[in-house]
């Protein structure tokens, strides 16, 4: 997926647009970099988290970190990850979800014709897929650990 986002400068831009429109912060840390906004938003409806969860992953998770590409000595608080995923505009995100999509279409990754679903329940009671809760050292997702040999 990095590599992917790598080769789409393009919605960084879509970002910048979206977040030089907003009010500038005038109170703590400086806002994150477009590059950062992209990937920690993504992650964060990768794993269909809320800020506090998203939060406590980039402190926890050297992937994470790595994939986000945030400082791993000052990982962003919750409510900088809140200002600034939230600068930007649905629209946006759907414009990229559809830049992304395309991309996967062509490299034969993903059509986009099936949403997949976890039977694992015979589809009684289905609830949305949660990152692990911020106590639990289990239960990550693939690929990513805490790891940071």
């Amino acid at each position: 997926m990095s590599a992917v986002l790598d080769q789409h400068p393009e919605l960084v831009d879509w970002i910048a647009e979206d977040v030089d429109r907003g009010e500038r912060s005038s109170m703590g840390r400086a806002d994150l970099p477009c590059q950062v906004i992209l990937r920690c938003g993504i992650l964060k409806q990768l794993w269909q988290s809320d800020y506090r969860e998203l939060e406590f992953v980039l402190a926890d998770s050297a992937s994470a970190r790595r994939f986000t590409r945030i400082n791993p000595l000052r990982p962003p608080k919750r409510s900088a990850l809140q200002r600034c995923i939230r600068a930007v505009r649905a629209e946006t995100w759907e414009r990229i979800n559809r830049a992304l999509l395309g991309t996967a279409r062509g490299d034969e990754i993903e059509t986009g014709s099936k949403v997949r679903i976890d039977g694992a329940r015979g589809g009684e009671g289905v609830e949305p897929v949660r990152a692990p809760h911020r106590h639990h050292s289990q239960g990550r997702p693939p690929g990513f650990s805490t790891d940071t040999r």
